[in-house]
């Protein structure tokens, strides 16, 4: 029985210390990502767009209304009380910092996601060009076609499923939005139709459900995210060592 537990403990403290790695790796290759100014171009937007959102829908969707109500005066109004609202203007601390973080996160996401998505495609575009310069038997190139298609299509599928997963967090976190201290919260008419007038007394505590399910899915899959854009980053740097040699070796 103690070498079974002993055993147990290994794999769990084993299992630990790999997802302590990862997230390293992850932060490293996030890092990694900051320091190309197209990232933070598609942050910036990001951010903007789904902060502003994610604020206009806090409120229910009386902000909405009132959105739809005015004129374009009244518009500009709404959209920028919305977009101060996320910096905490006429907001608690709590409900800022759930909003924030929330925007934080998912602006972070989705810039990674594009920025994968573009190495990818520059990553293949590079080398077809390599392969018509060479010029291959037909032959090798059949043969090397076929492996990068299928590398190809498993990147295709990661980056579908990367897109999958921020489009539902994206959801949720919209979803799970409101005030959860006045327990006014954008499921409160769907809850009223399920339990009636105890929506409000719900509504929080199912708002907290869906918005920490959403943080879950957003910060697993900007780990996975992560160690990714780690290996690109390390792809690059033997790219350019290779380089290098190769102009030295000219050279000389």
């Amino acid at each position: 029985m103690k070498g079974k537990g002993d055993g147990g403990n290994r794999n769990l403290k084993a299992r630990l210390a790999k997802w302590l790695d990862e997230f390293k790796l992850a932060g490293l290759g996030i890092l990694g990502l900051t320091k190309q100014p197209r990232f933070w171009v598609i942050f910036a937007v990001v951010f903007v767009i789904f902060g502003t959102l994610l604020s206009m829908f806090t409120s229910g969707f009386s902000a909405f209304n009132l959105f739809f109500a005015s004129d374009f005066g009244g518009k500009m109004s709404v959209i920028a009380s919305a977009f101060l609202a996320l910096f905490g203007v006429g907001r608690n601390f709590g409900d800022f910092f759930l909003t924030f973080s929330l925007t934080m996160l998912q602006a972070l996401l989705i810039a990674m996601i594009v920025m994968i998505y573009r190495h990818r495609r520059e990553k293949q575009r590079t080398g077809r060009r390599r392969g018509a310069k060479r010029g291959r038997q037909r032959q090798e190139t059949d043969s090397k076609k076929r492996g990068a298609d299928g590398q190809g299509q498993d990147a295709e599928k990661q980056d579908t499923d990367a897109v999958q997963n921020a489009g539902i967090a994206a959801f949720l976190a919209l979803l799970g939005s409101g005030c959860p201290t006045c327990g006014t919260t954008l499921i409160t008419p769907l809850l009223s139709a399920v339990v009636g007038g105890g929506s409000y007394a719900i509504a929080g505590t199912v708002s907290g459900v869906i918005t920490t399910i959403a943080i879950i899915i957003m910060i697993l899959s900007i780990k996975k995210l992560g160690v990714e854009s780690y290996v690109i980053m390390l792809e690059k740097q033997r790219a350019a060592r290779l380089s290098k040699k190769e102009a030295d070796g000219q050279s000389n």
